[in-house]
């Protein structure tokens, strides 16, 4: 454990910011970026293969929401980049709306890091995959930052969609599947999406939650 030199809290030992009074340990990494309607996300250091989720309201643990990491249940501010907890960062992509109502914004999950996804504008569905500029393939959510080709994520994998006032998810004849709470969808055959569901493309594992209606 580690004293904050301005308050005294203890902290973790690899903590660059105190969590109590936000006090800097040490200089601030980058910042995750989440940019245009891509969705797509760079960030300051690679995903590890996701850990047991835990903190947070109710099932759902905490994510600083300026870098990714994930924090204590009654942290104040993040101990890696020192940012206040508690506001929210967005894919700057225009609310889209259905005769069902407003698209909602889920919040994905992948190991210590977080998305906030939008549905882009007049679209109704989201493709989820790896980017291949080559191939011209461009999913609307590019997992290739998480270890997505490492992990079998083929580069159309699966689609999100909503309709009905409900979001469902299908697998594109993806190579390595697609499963939703532990079971494995059958190709081009839509299952519901409901929050906290743990989806695994490939071997990629992500957690999705249904953050607010737009």
């Amino acid at each position: 454990m580690t004293l904050c030199p301005n308050c005294g809290a203890q902290q973790p030992g690899d903590a660059k910011f105190c969590e109590e009074c936000g006090s800097p340990f040490q200089p601030a990494p980058s910042i995750v970026t989440y940019a245009g309607s891509s969705l797509s996300a760079s960030v300051a250091h690679p995903p590890t293969v996701p850990a047991p989720l835990s903190g947070g309201e109710g099932n759902e643990p905490l994510f600083c929401t300026r870098c990714g990491t994930q924090l204590e249940s009654d942290s104040v501010f993040c101990h890696n980049c020192g940012a206040a907890v508690g506001s929210v960062v967005q894919a700057e992509v225009p609310v889209a709306r259905t005769h069902w109502g407003p698209l909602p914004t889920l919040r994905v999950v992948v190991g210590q890091h977080q998305v906030m996804l939008r549905f882009p504008q007049g679209k109704s569905e989201q493709i989820w995959g790896r980017k291949d500029p080559r191939a011209h393939v461009n999913p609307d959510f590019d997992l290739t930052p998480y270890n997505g080709a490492a992990l079998g994520v083929s580069r159309q994998h699966a689609r999100v969609f909503y309709e009905r006032g409900q979001l469902f998810i299908e697998d594109k004849g993806s190579t390595n599947h697609t499963h939703v709470q532990g079971r494995q969808l059958t190709p081009s055959t839509s299952q519901p999406l409901r929050s906290g569901d743990e989806v695994r493309l490939g071997r990629l594992v992500l957690v999705a939650y249904v953050a607010r209606q737009s």
